[in-house]
């Protein structure tokens, strides 16, 4: 969960620090661990209705299905013209990128996008898969 800063941190708090919420309605609830909140302020700036769900851990399914492959195993070792052909077989949603092996490329992560990296004889090095 993303939580953005709303007051600017003060030297004086700690996350150490007890955390006193009041919250009348609830008498069974806990305060979050420090664990999850790495400032007392940033809980501080939190409504109370949004502070109860801070520590809430909600179970979160994948948009592609159970179906949708997203890596490739198969196909390691294999050159890379028949690699990206079979990926894109069972794929075609996907755009597939070749690199050689070592090569510098973001650290973002995109659904849509199969790397596959290969080694100088132009076989696939590395299992390709979804990022």
């Amino acid at each position: 969960m993303r939580t953005e800063r709303c007051l600017p941190a003060s030297p004086r708090l700690s996350c150490r620090d007890p955390i006193d919420l009041h919250l009348p309605c609830l008498a069974s609830y806990k305060a979050p661990s420090s664990r999850h909140i790495p400032n007392r302020a940033q809980l501080l700036a939190l409504p109370e209705t949004a502070a109860i769900f801070v520590d809430l851990q909600v179970p979160v399914e994948l948009k592609m299905g159970d179906k949708t492959k997203t890596s490739w195993p198969e196909v390691e070792g294999l050159p890379a013209a028949a690699a990206k052909h079979k990926i894109l077989a069972d794929r075609p949603d996907v755009h597939v990128v070749v690199l050689p092996v070592g090569s510098v490329v973001t650290t973002d992560y995109d659904i849509k996008r199969v790397r596959v990296f290969i080694n100088r004889a132009g076989n696939v090095a590395e299992v390709p898969k979804v990022g």
